[in-house]
């Protein structure tokens, strides 16, 4: 029996909420008994605990800095029609927690301060 590759890592500066939070919002929610608004299955769904960004869209370019509104969420994703349902990390509260676990960056990525 072959043992299958292991996933990459992440990339560092790819924000994840623990598991245990998301678990948790999961479990409160009950997930598992929510019916897909678009193929009717029940509690069939597919979840990471990732955080997706999702900003304006700029007629395909990408707008960096300045006040641009974003809003976190994590998907969750039903495995029998691929439907996706974006759950809000900030209503969630989940965002604060997140933040609150991460290491402190020496440098801002994007500027250099």
């Amino acid at each position: 029996m072959s043992k299958q590759p292991s996933k990459p890592p992440l990339h560092p500066s790819i924000i994840q909420v623990p598991m245990e939070v998301l678990n948790s919002y999961l479990k409160q929610a009950n997930i598992n008994s929510k019916q897909c608004m678009f193929c009717g299955t029940i509690g069939n769904y597919s979840f990471n605990s990732i955080i997706y960004e999702f900003r304006p869209f700029f007629r395909g370019g990408i707008a960096i800095g300045g006040n641009i509104p974003t809003v976190p969420a994590i998907l969750i994703i039903c495995k029998n029609c691929g439907d996706i349902r974006f759950i809000s990390t900030i209503i969630t509260q989940m965002t604060p927690q997140v933040i609150a676990n991460q290491p402190p960056q020496s440098k801002d990525p994007l500027n250099g301060r």
